[in-house]
């Protein structure tokens, strides 16, 4: 799994505790937390409000990954992609522009 690709796209390292990666920050009054199990395949992506009330997260992902890539747009957005195995379906991609990052979902 390539986590550096998501330290580029966040543009900070990930912390690393074993075999488990996490990243924390705030964009949009929200607060975001990805943690990355490469053993696992695996992406925990969540989003709270940045003061925590309420104290749950208003939405939680958790899922099966294996790659990471970045794909630039010609209207100045960067579009993180989650794969596995390659497949050309992206369940999830995570967009930024001028620092501020949204969240977009293929249910």
């Amino acid at each position: 799994m390539n986590v550096e690709i998501l330290e580029e796209f966040f543009g900070q390292a990930l912390h690393e505790s074993g075999s488990i990666y996490s990243l924390e920050f705030i964009s949009s009054d929200l607060l975001y937390y990805i943690e990355v199990s490469p053993a696992l395949n695996s992406l925990i992506l969540t989003a709270s409000n940045k003061d925590m009330v309420p104290s749950f997260p208003l939405f939680e992902f958790n899922l099966s990954c294996n790659k990471f890539s970045i794909q630039s747009k010609s209207n100045g957005v960067e579009e993180l992609l989650v794969n596995l195995n390659d497949q050309d379906k992206n369940e999830i991609s995570i967009n930024k522009q001028d620092k501020v990052f949204w969240v977009s979902v293929e249910l």
